[in-house]
C-alpha cells in the first residue's frame, strides 16, 4: 500500500515496486499493490513498473478513501471501495506492508522562513516543483541537495551536490547588470516590491534612501515592477511587456518558463492550434489590472492569464 497518505518520494515507490517484484518471483502467491499518489518520476522507474507488472503483480489505483485494515484470526483483510464497481473489495492477505509517513523535522520551518524557501506537504526543503528539481529553490543561490527534500539514494545525492558546486561556481563567475530600473522621483519607499518578491532581490541598506536590486538574486520575473503602485520600477531596456491585443478576440499571457513553452511543443506536435494571440511574458506575476485592460481597451474579449505553480 503506498501512496494514501502523501505522494511517494522516488526513493521509497523504488524500494517498494522491488520488494513487490522479489516476493512475485520467491513465493508462488498472489501480490498487490494498492496505490493512490505514485508517480514513476525517476530514471528507470516506469522500466521497472513495467516489469513488476509483467511479472503478475495486480495494481489497484484508489482515487477516493484509502483501505482499511482488519484482523480476522490469522489473516489481515484489506477492504476498498471498488470506483467502477461501486462496491467494497475484500482481499484476504497473508501479510499487508504499508509505506511508512516520512516526515521532515521540525526545526527545518523555521530555517525555512528565516531563508525565505518554500517547503513541500510534507515539511521538507522544495516545494515539488519542476521547475525547481532537481536542486533549485525558488531563491536564487540557496540549493537542496540530498534528505533535505525527502528521501533519496546515496547515489543521487553525490549527483546532486556535484550540480550545485557546478551553478555555485557559475554564480560565483556571473557579472549582470541590475535587471530592474527605479524612477526615485515616483518611488514613495513603500517597500511594496520588497514585500512582494519571492526571491528575495530587494534589499534596504542602512542608512539607504532607496531599495536596491540584488543581480544575482533577481530572477527577472516582474513581480515587483506589476505591484509597485507608483509605477517607479521597470526592466533595463524595457517599456513595459509589449503585449498588444489589436486583431484579437482572446489573447492569452502565458509565462514563458511553462505555458508558454508548452503551447509551442503541443504546436510542434501537431495537437491543434488555439484561436487567439499568445504574448510570452516574464512570469505571471508580472501582469496587473493594468495590463488586462489596455487589452480589453484594444478590442479583446477575453483575457487569460496562465501561469506556473503557485511554488514557482
Amino acid at each position: 500500500m503506498s501512496g494514501f497518505k502523501h505522494t511517494s518520494y522516488p526513493f521509497t515507490q523504488r524500494r517498494a515496486l522491488e520488494l513487490a517484484l522479489s516476493i512475485k518471483q520467491k513465493r508462488d502467491v498472489e501480490v498487490f499493490f494498492l496505490l493512490e499518489h505514485f508517480k514513476a518520476a525517476d530514471k528507470g522507474m516506469e522500466k521497472l513498473f513495467r516489469q513488476v507488472r509483467d511479472s503478475g503483480v495486480i495494481f489497484v489505483k484508489i482515487s477516493n478513501n484509502a483501505p482499511k485494515i482488519r484482523i480476522q484470526g490469522n489473516e489481515f483483510q484489506v477492504a476498498y471501495e471498488d470506483e467502477y464497481l461501486n462496491r467494497e473489495i475484500i482481499l484476504n492477505a497473508q501479510a499487508v506492508v504499508v509505506e511508512e509517513m516520512v516526515k521532515a523535522p521540525t526545526l527545518w520551518a523555521e530555517m525555512a522562513a528565516t531563508l525565505g524557501i518554500h517547503l513541500d506537504s510534507n515539511g521538507f526543503f522544495q516545494a515539488d516543483n519542476v521547475r525547481n528539481f532537481p536542486i533549485y529553490t525558488n531563491r536564487r543561490g540557496i540549493y537542496v541537495i540530498g534528505s533535505a527534500k525527502g528521501p533519496v539514494s546515496n547515489e543521487q545525492a553525490k549527483k546532486e551536490a556535484q550540480a550545485a558546486i557546478s551553478d555555485i561556481l557559475n554564480l560565483l563567475r556571473e557579472e549582470r547588470e541590475p535587471s530592474v530600473c527605479i524612477e526615485t522621483g515616483k518611488c514613495a519607499v513603500c517597500l511594496t516590491c520588497y514585500r512582494s518578491c519571492p526571491h528575495g532581490a530587494v534589499y534596504l541598506e542602512l542608512g539607504g534612501r532607496w531599495p536596491n536590486f540584488l543581480s544575482s538574486a533577481c530572477k527577472a520575473c516582474g513581480i515587483c515592477v506589476s505591484a509597485c503602485p507608483g509605477q517607479a520600477l521597470s526592466f533595463q531596456g524595457s517599456n513595459g511587456n509589449g503585449a498588444s491585443a489589436k486583431n484579437a478576440r482572446t489573447v492569452i499571457f502565458a509565462c514563458q518558463n511553462s505555458a508558454y513553452e508548452a503551447y509551442r511543443l503541443a504546436e510542434k506536435m501537431g495537437m491543434g492550434k488555439i484561436e487567439a494571440r499568445l504574448e510570452k511574458i516574464r512570469c505571471g506575476g508580472s501582469i496587473n489590472l493594468a495590463t488586462m485592460l489596455k487589452a480589453l481597451e484594444q478590442g479583446a474579449e477575453n483575457v487569460i492569464v496562465i501561469v506556473c505553480h503557485h511554488d514557482s
